[in-house]
């Protein structure tokens, strides 16, 4: 009876932590990003509106920026990592601009030369 016990305990100590699908504790996983639900919905909006005009969002770095009262979200080449050397897109690839306003409604979507 005694050895059932220790074993049952072991048992809910080894499973009392939340595991990944991969088998890794998920207390020891260190986040890449974390969003909130608002930069996430803004996130969903804008890659819709960049669907819109034909971009492939995997081919992209996305960051998001907030002014006041909007969000701007923007589609840039990842290979262009000095953003001080050229303003708009890179010699690669277009860069794209969504603006979403504080009721999540696109104000603009362009691509910037």
């Amino acid at each position: 009876m005694r050895y059932r016990i220790g074993a049952v305990l072991l048992l809910l100590l080894i499973f009392a932590q939340p595991f990944s699908a991969a088998g890794q504790a998920l207390d020891t996983l260190v986040p890449d990003i974390s969003l909130t639900g608002q930069q996430l919905k803004v996130l969903e909006i804008a890659a819709a509106e960049s669907r819109k005009h034909g971009l492939d969002v995997l081919q992209y770095t996305v960051s998001i920026y907030r002014q006041e009262r909007t969000y701007v979200v923007m589609f840039r080449d990842p290979s262009f990592t000095d953003r001080r050397a050229l303003r708009g897109s890179s010699p690669n690839m277009l860069e794209f601009m969504v603006v979403i306003g504080a009721d999540l409604k696109v104000l603009r979507a362009s691509f910037v030369r």
